[in-house]
C-alpha cells in the first residue's frame, strides 16, 4: 500500500481507495482519527469540510490467513473552492 498526504479545498469531493494484494479475498476496514467508522475498500466523503481534516487509515485483513497490513493517509482540508470569492 501506498500514500499521498493532499490537500483538499472546502467543498471539494474525496475518494480513498485501499488495495492489498492477497490470494484470499480481503476485508477493508477504514478509520478517521483512530476510530473504525466505515467498511468497504473504497471511501467517498461529498463536500469536504475543516472537519475532515485528518489521518484516515485503511486497515486490510484477512480473516482466514490471519494476515492483515495498514496505511495512513493524512487529509487536509483549508481555504475556499476555486473560483469563489468573499465580497463584503
Amino acid at each position: 500500500m501506498t500514500a499521498l498526504d493532499p490537500d483538499f479545498v472546502i467543498g471539494s469531493n474525496l475518494t480513498l481507495v485501499c488495495l492489498a494484494y492477497s490470494h484470499l479475498l480481503a476485508q477493508y476496514t477504514w478509520s478517521f482519527s483512530g476510530v473504525t467508522t466505515w467498511e468497504g475498500q473504497t471511501l467517498f466523503m461529498p463536500s469536504l469540510s475543516r472537519a475532515h481534516s485528518g489521518v484516515y487509515t485503511c486497515k486490510a485483513s484477512n480473516s482466514l490467513s490471519g494476515l492483515h497490513s495498514s496505511m495512513d493517509t493524512i487529509i487536509t482540508v483549508s481555504g475556499m473552492k476555486p473560483g469563489l470569492r468573499v465580497i463584503g
